[in-house]
């Protein structure tokens, strides 16, 4: 296994000087159960705005931004060969067996 880093600058919004803007910072866990323990944990969080949970075939997810509007995504890696873009709505209180099948139905998709 392996992991990957990027970091892209692009030009197109307007930040003043001393402004922070992050687009997306992602990260992994080790299980369906983690993802749904941070989802739970941050929903405690008056100041986190939780945006979205997806199955993106190969991993499911949840995005929400952090007190300064920066995006984050945390996600469990399913292992299954889906090709990107996808984009499947989700609910993490559906059970592992049920949000697993719904990221391998998007295989060879």
């Amino acid at each position: 296994m392996y992991e990957h880093h990027e970091f892209v600058l692009v030009q197109g919004r307007n930040v003043p000087r001393d402004g922070v803007w992050v687009n997306q910072i992602s990260f992994r866990v080790k299980s369906v159960d983690d993802l749904r323990w941070f989802y739970h944990r941050l929903q405690q969080e008056a100041n986190v705005c939780i945006e979205r949970q997806v199955s993106h075939g190969n991993a499911l997810a949840f995005y929400f931004l952090d007190p300064e509007g920066n995006r984050i995504e945390v996600y469990y890696p399913t292992g299954f060969d889906v090709h990107s873009p996808h984009s499947e709505p989700m609910d993490l209180r559906d059970s592992n067996e049920a949000l697993l099948a719904l990221a391998k139905a998007a295989e060879g998709a």
